[in-house]
């Protein structure tokens, strides 16, 4: 789900602008897709930012995909797709999917065999390792009691890989 709040700040003297929106997204059954829109909602603001500060020519309409000037275009292209990996590695055990899109704004053979690749990967983690990892989030949310429920104990013992390890 998408949330945005608004609250009325009072203006400091010498500041000339400040923080009125959050936006907060979060929805782990369908990470990968979350990413995608979240880099639209980031691009977005990060355009508004930029105009603000004069560094980017004002505009009345900025679309979803409005490109930056080369240079921090690739730069935001490669820092959310790193962040996208380091993501998907805490939550899945792997690298996300769809980054090929994201990295280019295009969707490859490859990107799409590495994706397979990725969910198959996630796939065996979910059913075969991920007890362990399970078993903690049940108990930091309250959900296990380990004096009433026993624990799921995992069928092998796993390590996740690093961000682009493949």
């Amino acid at each position: 789900f998408f949330f945005s709040s608004r609250r009325r700040h009072t203006r400091c003297s010498g500041v000339s602008w400040a923080r009125r929106c959050v936006q907060e997204t979060d929805c782990m059954d369908c990470l990968d897709r979350t990413n995608v829109g979240q880099s639209v909602i980031a691009r977005y603001f990060l355009h508004k930012i930029l105009q603000k500060a004069k560094v980017l020519p004002n505009k009345d309409q900025i679309g979803p995909f409005e490109k930056f000037p080369e240079e921090l275009e690739r730069s935001f292209r490669e820092t959310w797709t790193l962040n996208a990996d380091v993501m998907s590695i805490l939550y899945t055990g792997t690298p996300a999917l769809k980054t090929d899109f994201t990295k280019t704004g295009e969707r490859t053979k490859l990107g799409a065999l590495m994706d397979s690749r990725n969910s198959i990967t996630r796939y065996v983690i979910n059913n075969f390792f991920d007890a362990y990892r399970q078993n903690c989030i049940d108990l930091i949310s309250g959900k296990l009691d380990p004096k009433i429920i026993s624990y799921r104990k995992p069928c092998l013992l796993y390590t996740s890989p690093s961000p682009r390890d493949s």
